[in-house]
């Protein structure tokens, strides 16, 4: 960085068309050192949205290929994506967010992402489908891609988050 020592130099000030755009990373910005580390760029709830669409279509395809721990991993990132769109649905636009929330919700527990969604409540006055479907669900965790899974555990998880009715991503939906 310019200047040295923390002092910002001209060079390194933002140019009157950043104050709006800015960088999307804290990498990117004249303000960190480069001891930062690689963080993902900012996301919104079309794009959470978009994710969870796309890690269902990728879980199918990879129980169709019979990749069972591939199609179990994936297919509870699809949860997780679902349930920080709805997290992400409690800010509204130009609201500084909580910073307990934020923190809270850098996690891949899908039981505590559930509690910080504010969906306990409406999972407990849910369908019994919705329930036992949910008590399948939650038990993915990300250590997953240190495990196999036969193509029954799979297909079970992948059954419980899409069912047309009463699928836990169904059921998610509702609420992003």
């Amino acid at each position: 960085m310019g200047g040295g020592g923390g002092v910002i130099a001209p060079s390194d000030a933002l140019s009157p068309s950043e104050w709006t755009e800015g960088p999307r990373s804290p990498k990117d910005s004249p303000y960190c050192d480069d001891q930062v580390e690689d963080l993902p760029p900012a996301m919104n709830r079309s794009d959470l949205h978009q994710l969870t669409e796309a890690r269902v279509r990728e879980s199918q395809a990879l129980l169709a290929a019979g990749e069972a721990a591939g199609a179990y991993y994936v297919a509870g990132y699809a949860v997780e994506c679902a349930l920080k769109a709805c997290i992400a649905k409690q800010t509204q636009q130009y609201d500084f967010p909580e910073k307990r929330l934020v923190n809270a919700s850098h996690t891949h527990n899908l039981s505590e992402l559930l509690g910080l969604a504010g969906l306990r409540p409406a999972l407990d006055g849910a369908d019994a489908g919705v329930r036992a479907n949910w008590a399948i669900a939650k038990d993915w965790s990300e250590q997953s891609r240190y495990e196999l899974r036969t193509l029954t555990e799979a297909q079970d998880l992948f059954d419980a988050l899409s069912d047309p009715s009463d699928g836990v991503l169904t059921w998610l939906r509702r609420h992003w």
